[in-house]
């Protein structure tokens, strides 16, 4: 009975080791809103927001593409707002990486000052809901020092036109995969040299050198509600 007590326990030990380790895969980024804000330019009025991105568990990385999903009030900007020229989502030339501290992630630039990331698109995905995503442009060997870490950092700006101010914006991350599937496993860390270009100018291969890819990433939508 001894020894099967004994086998017992150290089974038990194997199975917890095990589900230890099992949590660890489950760390991932986490995203959130900030200063949230009704704007008039004159003529229109706009619900403004930064996008932010920081890591939740993993270790500070270099960031490669990604995706996120929006859902809106239709009451508040109408329906298909990509469509009818109502969304804007800027990066706003941010040079972090070269000094600055404050800058948007997606404006990045390596230290060549070539655009780290491009290919912006944004989608119309329902009537409600709309997409905007985003590729590496440069290697990852072409700037240095992780740009996503453990204190939240801006990765874009999100600017909606109202097609009535006095209804409330309602705007929230999209992140649930049986609405969209894999919606919060769209993002990865940055992609290696494909061998051509040279210096701060090597474009990155991402079928050939890889980056890893983010599963359940969270999302807050605390800080989407006007102040």
């Amino acid at each position: 009975m001894k020894q099967n007590y004994t086998l017992i326990t150290k089974q038990l030990i194997v199975l917890v080791i095990l589900l230890i380790g099992t949590t660890n895969y489950a760390q991932n980024i986490r995203f959130s809103f900030l200063n949230a804000v009704n704007t008039n330019d004159g003529s229109n009025d706009f619900y403004e927001v930064d996008i932010l991105i920081e890591t939740n568990g993993v270790a500070d990385f270099k960031l490669g593409s990604g995706q996120l999903y929006f859902n809106y009030n239709e009451a508040a900007f109408g329906q298909n707002i990509d469509a009818n020229n109502k969304i804007e989502i800027s990066q706003a030339n941010g040079t972090l990486g070269n000094g600055a501290s404050d800058g948007y992630i997606c404006g990045q630039v390596n230290n060549g000052f070539a655009p780290i990331y491009g290919g912006y698109v944004i989608n119309d995905n329902t009537t409600s809901k709309v997409s905007w995503a985003f590729t590496q442009v440069f290697s990852s060997s072409t700037f240095t020092g992780n740009n996503v870490v453990s204190g939240t950092r801006k990765l874009i700006h999100l600017k909606i036109e109202y097609t009535d101010v006095n209804e409330e914006p309602m705007i929230e991350f999209e992140d649930d995969n049986n609405v969209i599937d894999q919606v919060a496993d769209q993002f990865y860390s940055a992609c290696g040299d494909d061998g051509s270009g040279s210096g701060n100018f090597i474009l990155a291969d991402c079928t050939d050198f890889p980056g890893t890819q983010f599963l359940n990433a969270v999302f807050d939508d605390s800080d989407a509600v006007l102040s």
